[in-house]
């Protein structure tokens, strides 16, 4: 069975192929072999290629930056070892400074170099892993093989059975026969893609080359640094242990720098001793000017003190008085007082009206002043009146015996003065003489916080102003109706005696079970034409009433 299926596939093979086609199994091996070779050597080149790349790149890298810290170092060293030279009292510091960083410059340069070989190490290693990597994805080599070793073994079938085809039994192998075509052209598909990935292979080999000509001038200038570094990096080491190099010119100044050391030290230690002996100077004048501070401290108190009182009596004394006039008599400023002048009358009900006067008295006049300053308190000043005439000045001492102040000073806010209510005294009997003029002065005594401790009598006094004396006396006023006192003129006056009244005609009558108060139907009128009630209230009059001692007709009925 197995003979007539290799016989079928065999002839199947004939038919679809041309002679050729058989004839070249011999040659797949060969391809297969080269193409193999091909491929280990490409990927040969191509590591060895990528490897030199970075090998240099690294190397080249490290040896610049190797470079420059060597020469940074090296200028570093020399600025270091020239400013030993020029500053003898600094060269123990400068020396090992330099020394210092000459160490480290070695250090740098040798852990550059150490650094620069481990990472060109890692770098081949990564790049030989990724290429074979690369080469294991684009080529599966065991499946290759496994797969022409299949296409062997049945080429050598087909070879086994070609004596049998002339058994006649190619249709009944027709299945096998296809199977052979399937294997036929699987193994020329995975010839093309053998071919496809040797051609990309080949594609990166170019660009691998391509990449290492391109930095060859850089790989050959990092060579030039790298030299260039060695020397400078030997020419610092010259400079270091050379003669005369640093470590001789140390050596050099040896004794000056010890010696430069305990000079210093003795310049410290008699600077400190020079110090506490300062300090304790300091100190006790510390102590002094401590004392003097308390002194002055206690005397700034008395001061403030001082000043506060000093501010109190700024914004609280009063500097000056100045009246303000509402009459003005004459031209000169007066104050207007309107009195009353009279005398008891006798006791009989026909008494006459006594015209030898005794007694005045006044209504409160009104007199103004401004006080500087504005807010001065009032309440810290006593307030009094001085009087004057043309001949005669009153002391401050003795009181007035013109005018009386009533009550309190007030503030008038609308007018911006200081309002006083005076009293006059005794007008019946002060009035002056013809060519004369009686005058007042307001005087305040200042007080409370207007006056300094143990200040006495300070006083402040307005200008004097005149006394105008508005006097009315018995025919001035008289006794009057009040329901007819404006409208009844002279007629509304009362008779004056109880004789007189009997001749007047009866103004009042009223039932002599009831009250009959006199106070509300009699007034004082104005004597003088006005008809205007006299307010008695303002004079701090009043009316008193008796019985006369004559009998009253009584009207019966």
């Amino acid at each position: 069975m197995n003979k007539k299926f290799l016989n079928a596939v065999l002839f199947g093979a004939l038919i679809a192929s041309s002679a050729g086609t058989f004839t070249s199994c011999k040659d797949y091996d060969d391809d297969i072999k080269s193409l193999q070779e091909q491929i280990d050597k490409s990927g040969s080149t191509v590591g060895d290629l990528q490897t030199q790349l970075t090998t240099l790149k690294s190397a080249a890298e490290a040896a610049q930056a190797a470079a420059d810290a060597a020469k940074t170092a090296a200028a570093e060293a020399k600025t270091a070892a020239e400013a030993a030279k020029t500053a003898g009292d600094q060269a123990a510091a400068d020396a090992a400074t330099a020394k210092a960083l000459a160490e480290e410059a070695k250090a740098a340069a040798a852990q550059a170099k150490a650094d620069a070989i481990a990472e060109a190490a890692t770098q081949v290693e990564a790049l030989r892993n990724s290429m074979q990597a690369a080469i294991d994805n684009k080529l599966d080599v065991t499946v290759h093989e496994a797969a022409v070793k299949a296409l062997g073994a049945q080429i050598e079938g087909i070879e086994t059975g070609l004596s049998n085809l002339a058994n006649g039994a190619v249709k009944e192998n027709t299945e096998a026969i296809k199977n052979a075509q399937d294997a036929i052209e699987t193994l020329i598909t995975a010839d093309k893609d053998l071919q496809t990935q040797l051609d990309a292979l080949k594609l990166y080999a170019e660009g691998v080359k391509d990449i290492a000509d391109a930095n060859k001038e850089d790989i050959a200038a990092a060579q030039k640094a790298i030299e260039a570094a060695q020397d400078e990096i030997k020419k610092l080491w010259d400079e270091i242990n050379g003669e005369g190099g640093l470590k001789a010119l140390i050596g050099e100044n040896k004794s000056a720098i010890e010696a430069l050391k305990n000079s210093t030290a003795q310049d410290i230690a008699d600077l400190e001793d020079k110090i506490n002996d300062e300090l304790d100077a300091i100190k006790s004048d510390i102590s002094d000017i401590q004392g003097d501070i308390r002194t002055i401290n206690s005397q700034i108190i008395t001061i403030n003190a001082d000043l506060v009182s000093l501010h109190t009596l700024m914004t609280c004394r009063l500097t000056s008085i100045t009246f303000a006039p509402d009459y003005i008599v004459d031209g000169v400023e007066a104050i207007k007082f309107n009195s009353l002048k009279y005398a008891p009358m006798g006791s009989g009900e026909n008494a006459a009206i006594p015209t030898n006067y005794s007694i005045s008295t006044a209504a409160l006049a009104t007199a103004s002043y401004h006080f500087n300053p504005a807010s001065f308190k009032l309440g810290n000043a006593d307030y009094s009146y001085l009087d004057r005439s043309a001949t005669v000045i009153n002391t401050r001492a003795a009181a007035s015996q013109w005018v009386q102040i009533s009550g309190t000073p007030v503030a008038n806010a609308a007018t911006g003065t200081v309002d006083f209510k005076l009293l006059r005294l005794n007008v019946h009997s002060t009035q002056p003489a013809e060519d004369k003029v009686n005058m007042v002065a307001l005087q305040a005594t200042l007080k409370g916080d207007a006056v300094d401790k143990d200040e006495t009598n300070v006083v402040v006094t307005s200008p004097y102003v005149s006394i105008y004396d508005d006097v009315l006396a018995a025919p001035d006023v008289r006794i009057s109706d009040k329901a007819t006192l404006v409208s009844g003129a002279d007629g509304a006056h009362y008779a004056t005696t109880f004789t007189a009244c009997k001749s007047e005609a009866v103004r009042y009558t009223t039932p002599y079970d009831q009250v009959f108060n006199l106070k509300d139907l009699v007034a004082t009128c104005f004597g003088n034409g006005n008809h205007k009630e006299f307010p008695i209230e303002d004079y701090k009059l009043s009316y008193k009433f008796s019985v006369a001692s004559s009998d009253y007709n009584i009207t019966e009925g």
